[in-house]
Parts: structure tokens; C-alpha cells; sequence
């Protein structure tokens, strides 16, 4: 099944080389934090945020020789856990592989989130025609954090969300990657309010001070 989807997200393209077979190194979509109106930290997947700050979250594949990556059509869910953390501002999408962007374009669809609703940017894709390797911007979305954020795992990501469309491979070469890919998410975690910080930092005081006591 998944490898008839990627044939049909290939648009029935040709690919001019196969993966070569018992490759190990399979590949990695995952999210970074890039910038914040905030104080919290980027360059990773994990960031601080208070609420009103506005986020910058891009997402990537990462391909190593052997499991070529030469289509994809991936999707951006974001609240997925309904709680309503985040309100999509905006998207961008990349045409990252060397050479692509000159194939038909899947229509992005967007939902927003609220309480009851996942949030999504659907239908991210490229395609090109022999398997590429390394590290590729494939989007880019702006987030504001709302009041409900708090500190409770992975709230963006992206992967397969629509049945049917979305996969990873090297279609016709006859390489579907989707069951072997690794999607990573990214969180965003509430700004400890400054009374937490004193009292968490008052208490670690109080336990050195124990430890040496103990230690004499």
C-alpha cells in the first residue's frame, strides 16, 4: 500500500536510480526551534515560551547514503494533544531536493487548532529524479504561544497525517521509506514563573548545605 502511495505522489515520474538494497542508514524528519520574540533558547527542539511570544519552528529530512530520499509528501500537526497551545501565523515551504520544485504541486491545506481540533499544514512535498543525501529544509512555520501552554511533551511535528498521501521514499525505484523514517517532534515548555526559579533555587541551596553537613 505504501509503496502505491508514493507512486502516486510521484505523479508517475520515473526515478533514474534504485537505493541500493540492505542499506542501514535510515532517514530522520525533525524540528528545530530557529527564533523566538522570547527568551527562550533555540537551535533545538525544545524551547521556553511565555505566552504572546512568536516561534519559528523548521522542519527537516535528513538523508544518509544508502537510503536516498528522491520524493515526499509530509504534514505539520501541531496541538495534537487538544490543548490548544499554539495558533499557526504563517508557513513557508521549501523545494529543498537538488533540482526539484518543477514537478505538479501538492495544494498545502491548513487547519487551525482549537480545544477540539488538531492543528495542520498539509500536503509539504518535492520530487526529484535520482535519490538525494544530507540535511534539508523542507518547511518553516511561525507560531504564537497562547495561554494554555504548558509543559507536557511534543507539540509540533512532522510525518504522515493524511492517509493515502503522505509517505518518504524513493517511489519507483521501489524504495517506500515511510515505515523506516524516524519523525522526531519538538516542544514547547512553559517559562517557569521567577517565584518557582527562587524557590527551586532556595531548595538546592538548602541541599548542599545538608550534604556538607552530613559529609563532616
Amino acid at each position: 500500500m505504501r509503496s502505491r502511495r508514493l507512486a502516486i505522489a510521484a505523479a508517475g515520474l520515473v526515478c533514474a536510480e534504485a537505493i541500493a538494497p540492505g542499506a542501514s542508514a535510515n532517514p530522520v524528519v525533525f524540528i528545530e526551534w530557529s527564533s523566538t520574540t522570547g527568551g527562550g533558547a533555540v537551535g533545538g527542539s525544545s524551547i521556553d515560551a511565555a505566552p504572546g511570544d512568536t516561534l519559528t519552528a523548521e522542519a527537516f529530512i535528513s538523508a544518509m547514503p544508502g537510503q536516498g530520499v528522491t520524493a515526499y509528501v509530509l504534514s505539520a500537526e501541531f496541538d495534537f494533544d487538544f490543548g490548544d497551545e499554539l495558533d499557526l501565523l504563517g508557513y513557508v515551504e521549501d523545494k529543498p531536493l537538488p533540482g526539484g520544485g518543477a514537478f505538479p504541486d501538492v495544494a498545502e491545506v491548513v487547519t487551525e487548532s482549537d480545544g477540539a481540533t488538531v492543528g495542520s499544514v498539509t500536503g509539504f512535498d518535492d520530487i526529484v529524479l535520482s535519490p538525494t543525501f544530507g540535511t534539508f529544509r523542507i518547511a518553516k512555520l511561525t507560531l504564537e504561544v497562547t495561554g494554555n501552554v504548558s509543559t507536557d511533551g511534543d507539540d509540533v511535528r512532522m510525518g504522515i497525517v493524511v492517509a493515502g498521501q503522505d509517505a518518504i521514499g524513493n517511489p519507483l525505484g521501489g524504495e517506500d521509506l515511510t515505515g523506516v523514517t524516524t519523525f522526531l517532534g519538538a516542544s514547547v515548555n512553559v517559562v517557569p514563573e521567577p517565584g518557582t526559579v527562587g524557590l527551586l533555587a532556595f531548595g538546592l541551596l538548602g541541599l548542599t548545605a545538608a550534604t556538607r553537613r552530613n559529609g563532616r
